[in-house]
C-alpha cells in the first residue's frame, strides 16, 4: 500500500475542486503515515482524529461537487451522486467502528480506501472534467466557485 500522489492527470480542470481533490488526498496520506510510523500508543488516537477530519472533509467536499454538476447540468448527475453515496456509507461505517473500537484501521481497510478514492478521481471526476471542459468552450459554465451557500 501506498501514499496516493497528485498528478496532472487527476485535474477536472477546476481550480476549487483541484484543490479539494489535493486536500482529500492530503488527509488519506496523513492516514496511511499514521499506519506506517506512529508508536502503538499514540497511533489509536492519531488515526481517529485523522479519519474523523478524512470523513468530514469528504463530505464537504462531495457537497461541493455536487452542487457544481447540478450547475453544470450534468447528465450523469445522479449516477455521481450514487458513487459519493455508496463511499459516504463505507467511511462513515469504518470511521464509526474506529471510533467505537470495533475495529482497528488496518492496511487492508486502507487499500478499500484507497482503490475508491483513485478509482473515483482517475474515472467518474474524469467523465464529468470532460463534460466541463465542453460545456466551458460552449461559454456555458466557468471556474465559478462551487461551494453551496458559499
Amino acid at each position: 500500500m501506498s501514499r496516493i500522489e497528485w498528478t496532472e492527470e487527476l485535474s477536472v480542470g477546476h481550480r476549487e475542486l483541484d484543490e479539494q481533490h489535493r486536500l482529500l488526498l492530503h488527509h488519506y496520506n496523513l492516514l496511511h503515515e499514521s499506519l506506517l510510523h506512529d508508536t502503538p500508543e499514540v497511533t489509536g488516537q492519531t488515526r481517529k482524529r485523522v479519519l474523523a477530519a478524512l470523513l468530514a472533509y469528504t463530505l464537504e467536499h462531495f457537497d461541493a461537487e455536487e452542487h457544481y454538476l447540478e450547475l453544470l447540468g450534468y447528465p450523469e448527475l445522479e449516477r455521481h451522486r450514487r458513487e459519493h453515496h455508496i463511499f459516504r456509507e463505507k467511511i462513515s461505517a469504518i470511521t464509526r467502528d474506529v471510533q467505537e473500537d470495533r475495529i482497528v484501521l488496518s492496511t487492508s481497510l486502507m487499500k478499500i480506501m484507497r482503490n475508491w478514492i483513485t478509482e473515483h478521481l482517475a474515472g467518474f471526476d474524469q467523465e464529468y472534467s470532460r463534460f466541463a471542459a465542453e460545456a466551458r468552450g460552449r461559454g456555458r459554465v466557468g471556474d465559478a466557485p462551487v461551494t453551496p451557500n458559499g
